[in-house]
């Protein structure tokens, strides 16, 4: 249960009980912090003085000159998230799908330069901008930026039909064990409590920063017209090179139908055999990434 901690400020807090939430972590552009932060408290006062969001945390990276920011909703409220991806993308945030609030918070206390405000519990721009923001014009920085601690690792995105999920749940380890973060759907898209539109918006985004695409062809997956086909024209839009675009092909996949589908002359084959395992199609898959990436190599502790 959520206290009514934020009294003192006059806020409105919903107390409930036993509620499924999700974390939404977005990067936003730390020259336009003003801008940002006052979006960022309108779009949590929606109403009579009520917070809609379960958490607002802010992080700034002051060597890197980043700027993130936490929001969990309430699964069960669907307009409040809504909203948030359309204020949000009104000022170009990016859906950082590849975090968690767990990465930023550790950052944070490991990096004296990373510093991080409850917007709810301050409530106030003011002495958000004195607790967190170093820098307040471009010339304070000129050849002083570093690279960013925060993982930055692009992830790899899983497209598939919802009945072969057990299947790329059983491929993530192997791409993962090594830190590379995957996209797929089940883990990033709760698709009994958002509309389509936000669904298509969270695809969008985790489109947009994904360095690789895993299409794990099945003959309904051909013939899908809907979120198989969204995801494939995003990434073909992307231009991403040939090693990018990775297509595991399931033995009994019509030959005819997958030579005229044309999207896969711009991918990187993987026929699946018969009596292939996860594992074995694991380590073609990690072969062409090698190729992609230079060096990656999560399975080479496993025999």
């Amino acid at each position: 249960m959520k206290e009514n901690q934020n009294a003192m400020h006059g806020i409105e807090v919903e107390k409930y009980d036993d509620a499924e939430f999700t974390e939404y972590i977005w990067q936003l552009n730390y020259w336009q912090k003003e801008k940002a932060i006052s979006k960022i408290s309108e779009l949590d006062r929606l109403q009579k003085n009520k917070i809609s969001a379960n958490m607002v945390q802010l992080f700034s990276d002051n060597k890197a000159c980043e700027f993130f920011v936490v929001l969990q909703y309430r699964n069960d409220q669907p307009e409040y998230i809504k909203n948030m991806f359309l204020k949000l993308h009104q000022i170009d945030a990016k859906l950082r799908i590849d975090l968690t609030f767990d990465d930023l918070f550790k950052a944070s206390l490991f990096n004296k330069h990373i510093g991080s405000v409850d917007l709810i519990a301050y409530n106030a721009c003011d002495l958000v901008r004195e607790n967190i923001f170093w820098h307040h014009s471009r010339c304070d920085v000129i050849g002083k930026i570093e690279k960013s601690v925060i993982n930055s690792d692009s992830p790899l995105f899983l497209s598939h039909k919802s009945k072969y999920k057990q299947e790329l749940e059983e491929l993530t380890p192997y791409l993962t064990s090594r830190g590379k973060p995957v996209w797929l759907d089940k883990y990033r898209i709760n698709q009994k409590s958002l509309s389509d539109e936000i669904i298509q918006m969270t695809i969008k985004s985790g489109v947009s920063v994904s360095g690789v695409a895993i299409f794990w062809i099945t003959n309904d997956f051909l013939d899908d017209k809907n979120w198989c086909e969204y995801e494939v024209d995003l990434f073909i839009q992307k231009k991403i090179k040939k090693t990018g675009l990775i297509a595991v092909i399931a033995p009994d996949v019509c030959k005819k139908k997958l030579e005229n589908w044309n999207p896969i002359h711009k991918m990187t084959r993987i026929e699946r055999q018969n009596d292939d395992s996860v594992r074995d199609v694991a380590r073609k898959v990690i072969c062409i990434l090698k190729d992609h990436f230079g060096e990656y190599d999560p399975l080479s502790g496993f025999k």
